[in-house]
């Protein structure tokens, strides 16, 4: 994150992007950086969650970047 990369918001909100596009691996490091800089809020709860019910199968898959060709 350059423009505030202390600001959880970015991780949070980059969070659920990767996950609506399957990204689950880039999901789940992006739910653990909010949680490093915003452990105690009421969202770290569900980031939490989310971090949780990442199956680890997904975690192995290698992703492609959003701009590769299928």
């Amino acid at each position: 994150m350059r423009l505030s990369p202390r600001s959880p918001d970015p991780h949070y909100n980059l969070a659920l992007v990767y996950e609506k596009m399957g990204f689950h691996g880039r999901a789940r490091r992006e739910w653990l950086e909010y949680l490093k800089l915003d452990p105690y809020s009421e969202w770290a709860v569900f980031a939490r969650q989310q971090v949780a019910k990442t199956p680890l199968r997904l975690l192995t898959r290698p992703e492609s970047s959003p701009g590769d060709a299928e």
